[in-house]
């Protein structure tokens, strides 16, 4: 299964920290907008997994920047590895 949620991007202390708001937990950063991004799907992927191993409910998106993060999800190997 395909998830696209959009981030938020604020530099703080000469970094570049991203969050999810839809999901309202986990950040990841970078030294770069670009290695904020790419350490964004490990993050991403991360968060995704957890919600669904703990049998979360995964958010519907709904914010919308110029930062879309999409990440492919085996849910059926996440369960069974859990």
């Amino acid at each position: 299964m395909t998830y696209t949620f959009c981030c938020k991007i604020q530099e703080i202390e000469g970094r570049y920290v991203l969050t999810f708001p839809d999901i309202g937990c986990g950040a990841t950063d970078g030294v770069t907008v670009e290695e904020a991004l790419l350490n964004a799907v490990d993050c991403l992927v991360a968060i995704l997994e957890s919600i669904i191993s703990g049998d979360g409910v995964i958010p519907y998106p709904s914010f919308i920047s110029e930062h879309p993060i999409t990440v492919a999800l085996d849910i059926d190997d996440i369960i069974r590895n859990h």
